[in-house]
Order: C-alpha cells, then sequence, then structure tokens
C-alpha cells in the first residue's frame, strides 16, 4: 500500500521481474477499506513518522484491523528533535500510543542519512 501511484506502479515492475505474487494499492493507510484478509507482517518504512497526530491514530485502528493475530509490524522512523517541532518525526508519546496496541518484540536505535535519530521497530499485535 502506498499513496503514490508511481511507487506502486516501480513495485509492480519489481514483482513481475522477480516472478512472485503480491497484491499492491494505491491507497491512504488511515482507510484501507478495499483491503481485507489476515496479515502476519506489516512494513513501514518511514510512513507513520510522517503522519499528523489524528491519522496515526487512525492508521493504528487499520493496523489492527489487518493484521493477524500475533501478527508483526516492522517500523522504521526517525525522531525529531522535541515534541514542539513542527513536521514528520517519531516523539515518545507515539510510541506509548503503539505499546497500547503493540508489545515491543526488539528496537534497534541508528541515525539516518540526515544524522537524525532513528530506530527500527518489530513489534507484535497483542
Amino acid at each position: 500500500v502506498d499513496f503514490a501511484s508511481r511507487a506502486i506502479s516501480i513495485a509492480r515492475r519489481k514483482v513481475q521481474a522477480a516472478k512472485v505474487s503480491a497484491e499492491l494499492h494505491v491507497a491512504d493507510v488511515t482507510r484501507l477499506d478495499g483491503i481485507t484478509g489476515s496479515f502476519d507482517l506489516v512494513l513501514d518504512l518511514g510512513c507513520y513518522h510522517g503522519l499528523q497526530e489524528k491519522e496515526k491514530g487512525l492508521y493504528l485502528d487499520q493496523l489492527i484491523r489487518v493484521s493477524a493475530p500475533g501478527g508483526f509490524w516492522l517500523l522504521y522512523g526517525f525522531f525529531k528533535a522535541s515534541t514542539a517541532q513542527a513536521g514528520p518525526g517519531l516523539v515518545p508519546n507515539d510510541i506509548d500510543r503503539i505499546l497500547t496496541r503493540f508489545g515491543l518484540v526488539s528496537r534497534k536505535d541508528g541515525v539516518d542519512k540526515q544524522d537524525r535519530p532513528s530506530a527500527y521497530f518489530l513489534f507484535k499485535k497483542k
């Protein structure tokens, strides 16, 4: 799922080249109405940290709905310097909100290409 049709087009070409089967959708992660099923793994490389506060809650609602019981969510994001800073980035409250719905399996901290603190998180649906 990606909101950018160009990203989905590129993914389709990669899926065909790899000769694998995949279901790809252009959609808003806060409204995954056309997506059904129960997924064992959801991969998020930089989506959650770019959403507005209200959108983050809606996205988590959708993740809970489409994730299999005991399913995993692999999340990558970078952190804001402070909660008062505008723009994208994770803040401590984001992690607290996630932990009400998912258990933390692992966390690997690092820095991104712009020298911002970042982390990979592996969560498991409660």
